[in-house]
């Protein structure tokens, strides 16, 4: 985490973007001054402002007005680059200095204009031609994929690899030149991406090919001067400009050309403002042995009361991954199998999955790693204080226990393990909820955690959740609805779990619309207690689904949670809807994937509508797109007119102020200012760019022929355009020769793809692009189509038709009789609650071998009605007294599923046995501390123990199945 906050970098980071900066050593002075503030969070508050600007006053000389010049570059880079919030009065400031970098950019208007056109002619004579010059390259690469600082081509036009094929098209990788991704690592390095037309693809190709062992060392100020000597001579006649005033111009240029607004033009031009994300894992269906896992709770172990002000080492606790040190050490024959986690303390748990993770998958620089480095990496493991599961599912109990860490560790050199040690436990499913945001440096550029999930692949999560046999069928609903609303609402999981009933307003004229209102409940609010109304708009399937949901708790109070049992606590939902949704992301996508990502994906989705709104795309660009299928309907004109009803209300867009655009989709996110939504939730430039400009057209025969390859002149191109377009091969010969093609860039890039193959180092990613054309150019088949009704006929179909489930011996409750609506038995919710949390005090009747050799024991169940208000369902036994009975009854009622239900004893005993010792052994071998015992004597007949077992479940509806359950129980021994 080493600090790049000096005059340095900040100077640097000024020069690029072409804005006068204050000199070094007072940039270096400010820093200082503000490193010593201390300051926890990537904010200003005023109080530190007017300390700094008081020990700024403190210089007596004329160099104080230098230093308050130096003030507000730093300051500006700290919001710019850091994310830092300032106080009003200097975010004023800083609106104003972006007003200025955007008129140092239009002073270059007449130049801009004459480059633009004479580049445009210049295109058609290259086509014929074929030159290859470095400035040429450059004109090529800044008006026709980004209008990038010359610092950032030096390294793309050295590195041939620079080019990938990613998701149905060329890209441009632009490494940062300091790591913002959390990906980062020599394998991996943070970059983001461009989109790359297929003229500038050839270019690019045609100098990497030219490249030779002897050419000349790449640097800013060469590739400045490669740029004035082309642009100098015919047709341009440009007075030579220097590296800030040529990335002005490019910017101008493209500002004019595609009208791309200042905000965007700013996001254009910086990589170091996006993130790319790296191709996920796209499995059909998951691995067996994980599809087993899904919907069971975390593997608990037992709780412990450890007091949590004390360091784990004044307890005694066992460190299982210290044994596994030893096993990789040679130490120990036999490697230690996976620990259950405590209750009371999850950091045994944790170190064990960071340490074989360690051993298994390496480090971030080394594939393999030493017994005696892992062991250092984990020797702090004692002087942290105990995480208890509770504190561990709490998103603020998490962070402040993190913040509690960091203060034990302060000043030793165990600061920089702990927080990779925070980084894997940001990667498990129980505390994905980790913000590591919280614990980096403020000075540092934030790091970003990229991923985007399309349609299609949200879509995918949910059939695998519908069809899992694991699960009860509501479990799977909750589970099902939290994905879309993390997705379609961009919820964050605090917020997803506290939305209640009255927070969900269903439009009644489209049923795809919901307003959601995020707000604070009992359980807690939004991050930063920001409240906000969404305007969701789910596709068909996902609205009908949210439906169902709403139309089965239509009776319950307004203000429990849409998603869990009635009186069902915060940490058990977590568990048991969350839980199984970030086990389904990473068995589908991989281990790197969390619930937050679903937010990611839904802001993207959502700022990719407003694009394609604004800037009227029409339906048929979507066929170019690299996107699914799914995601094309999404992206239709009606989806995003439907998705803005809230702000234009069916009204064209062109009556409102655009410039407000990226406003309104902060705000529906809960985002103050556009920045974070930009950095954090918008991953890459390849699907933002297509959108500013128009589609890339090939209009002319030369054109055609330079992008396929084929020698100039040659008439070989009539044969590839009968293959293109069924227009021209029905034409006559005469018209053929008169005919101009209109081909895009997608219609051709199957042709290219074939035709022409990337550089040795790019092997690989050919293939993957051969395969990708081959399919429409889309990196995965397009799925189908959901219909309106598909997800529910999906949930409908796995929920069982009876209550006894002969196959796994459990009972039922969630079937189609309880969960049914009718007239005669309407569907009663909080009913259905009690019942359901009722029988988790019987562990819902899900019987092992043991459990039924034990009911069969004990003799037939007689399942009756209490005398309580309302009645609940009493089990009953009638046996003989005897080991076997006293065997059977210490399996199901002192460790099985009655262990946790008083029962009353009745020992009817023969006179005449009075002294046979029968009633001491029910009251010292059967009866619990719970228990009653009573004894009546009888005259004649055998003495018999009858068990009466009350338990606090509803018997409405239940008398009969719980009959047929347990009798099936016995019959089936």
């Amino acid at each position: 985490m080493h600090d790049h906050f000096n005059g340095r970098r900040i100077r640097h980071y000024h020069q690029e973007t072409g804005v006068e900066c204050a000199d070094i050593p007072n940039l270096d002075w400010i820093c200082t001054a503000i490193s010593a503030l201390s300051l926890p969070t990537r904010e200003l508050p005023l109080d530190a402002l007017n300390t700094l600007n008081a020990r700024i006053a403190t210089v007596p000389s004329g160099r104080r007005r230098a230093l308050l010049h130096a003030r507000d570059d730093v300051l500006f880079y700290l919001k710019s680059v850091c994310e830092w919030q300032l106080p009003e009065k200097k975010e004023a400031d800083y609106e104003d200095r972006a007003m200025q970098w955007m008129l140092s950019i239009l002073k270059h208007s007449h130049s801009a204009g004459q480059l633009h056109t004479l580049y445009t002619q210049q295109r058609q004579t290259f086509t014929q031609e074929r030159w290859h010059d470095i400035g040429w390259v450059l004109l090529v690469m800044n008006l026709d994929v980004a209008p990038l600082p010359l610092s950032y081509w030096v390294k793309v036009l050295s590195e041939p690899s620079s080019i990938a094929f990613f998701e149905g098209q060329f890209t441009l990788k632009v490494p940062h030149p300091k790591p913002i991704a959390v990906y980062d690592s020599p394998e991996h390095p943070s970059f983001t991406r461009y989109p790359l037309s297929l003229f500038a693809y050839r270019v690019l190709s045609d100098f990497y090919r030219s490249l030779s062992s002897d050419s000349v060392s790449l640097s800013t100020q060469y590739l400045c001067q490669q740029l004035n000597r082309w642009c100098e001579h015919a047709p341009y006649y440009l007075p030579s400009q220097g590296v800030a005033q040529w990335h002005q111009t490019f910017l101008c240029v493209w500002h004019y050309r595609d009208n791309v607004p200042a905000p965007l033009l700013r996001d254009l031009s910086d990589p170091m403002r996006h993130v790319a994300t790296l191709s996920s894992i796209r499995t059909a269906t998951p691995p067996l042995a994980d599809s087993n896992l899904f919907f069971q709770p975390p593997n608990a172990g037992q709780k412990q009361n450890i007091d949590p002000a004390q360091p784990c080492a004044s307890t005694r606790l066992i460190w299982p991954h210290t044994q596994l040190i030893k096993y990789y050490r040679g130490k120990r024959a036999q490697k230690p199998s996976p620990p259950h986690y405590l209750e009371g303390n999850l950091l045994p748990w944790l170190f064990y999955t960071r340490t074989l993770s360690l051993f298994e998958d390496g480090g971030v620089q080394k594939d393999r790693l030493p017994a005696a480095s892992i062991e250092r990496y984990t020797n702090f493991y004692k002087r942290l204080s105990p995480l208890s599961l509770q504190e561990a599912l709490s998103p603020d109990s998490l962070h402040a226990w993190g913040h509690e860490q960091f203060k034990r560790l302060n000043g030793t050199s165990n600061t920089i393990h702990l927080y990779t040690f925070l980084q894997h436990m940001a990667h498990q499913a129980l505390t994905d909820h980790l913000d590591l945001s919280q614990f980096e440096k403020p000075t540092l550029p934030a790091l970003v955690d990229p991923c985007r999930l399309q349609v299609g692949q949200i879509h995918q999560t949910i059939d695998t959740l519908l069809n899992c046999a694991k699960g009860d069928p509501l479990q799977r609903l909750f589970a099902s609805v939290a994905v879309l609303l993390g997705f379609y609402g961009a919820l964050r999981r605090g917020e997803v779990l506290r939305l209640r009933l009255c927070d969900i307003a269903p439009c009644t004229v489209d049923e795809q619309r919901f307003d959601l209102h995020i707000t604070t409940t009992d359980e807690g609010g939004p991050k930063g207690g920001k409240h906000r109304l969404v305007h969701a708009y789910f596709c068909a399937p996902s609205a009908k689904l949210l439906r169902i949901l709403l139309k089965l708790k239509d009776q319950c109070p307004p203000d429990v949670p849409l998603l869990g049992w009635l009186n069902e606590r915060y940490s058990q939902r977590e568990q048991r809807y969350l839980y199984p949704v970030t086990q389904v992301l990473k068995a589908h996508f991989g281990k790197g994937v969390r619930f937050h990502h679903l937010r990611h994906s839904g802001a993207d989705l959502l700022l990719m509508q407003g694009l394609h709104l604004a800037h009227q795309c029409p339906n048929r660009y979507l066929d170019d797109g690299v996107c699914d299928h799914d995601t094309r309907v999404m992206l239709s004109q009606e989806v995003c007119e439907a998705r803005f009803y809230f702000w234009i209300e069916g009204n064209p867009f062109d009556w409102f102020n655009d410039g407000a655009l990226l406003d309104i989709i902060g705000k529906e996110l809960g985002h103050t200012y556009y920045a974070t939504t930009r950095k954090h939730y918008v991953h890459g430039m390849e699907r933002i760019l297509p959108l500013l400009r128009s589609p890339s057209l090939t209009t002319d025969r030369a054109m055609l022929r330079y992008l396929l390859d084929i020698p100039v002149g040659s008439n070989d191109v009539a044969r590839v355009l009968e293959t293109l377009d069924p227009e021209y091969a029905l034409l006559e010969p005469l018209e053929k020769k008169q005919y101009q093609p209109a081909l895009r860039d997608a219609q051709l890039l199957s042709r290219l793809l074939n035709a022409s193959s990337l550089e040795a180092s790019q092997s690989s990613c050919s293939q993957r692009a051969k395969k990708a054309g081959s399919q429409g150019a889309c990196t995965q088949p397009p799925l189908s189509t959901h219909e309106p009704n598909a997800f529910y006929h999906l949930w409908a179909k796995g929920v069982p038709s009876t209550f006894n489930d002969t196959s796994l011996g459990r009972f039922r409750l969630l079937n189609r009789h309880t969960l049914a609506n009718s007239k005669v038995a309407p569907f009663d919710f909080s009913r259905l609650s009690q019942q359901w949390h009722a029988l988790n005090h019987l562990s819902h009747l899900q019987l092992t071998k043991e459990d039924k050799k034990a009911l069969t024991l004990l003799g037939p169940v007689r399942v009756t009605l209490s005398h309580n208000t309302p009645a609940t369902v009493v089990l009953s036994w009638t046996c003989r007294c005897n080991k076997k009975t006293q065997s059977a009854y210490q399996r199901l009622f002192h460790e099985g599923p009655f262990q946790r239900c008083p029962a009353t004893l009745t020992l009817h005993q023969n006179r005449k046995t009075l002294k046979s010792g029968k009633f001491e052994l029910v009251e010292a071998a059967f009866k619990r501390a719970s228990d009653r015992l009573l004894r009546e004597i009888i005259d004649p007949g055998d003495t018999k123990l009858v068990i009466m077992l009350t338990t606090p479940i509803l018997a409405q509806g239940l008398i009969a199945p719980m009959s047929d359950y347990f009798s099936s129980r016995i019959d089936s021994n």
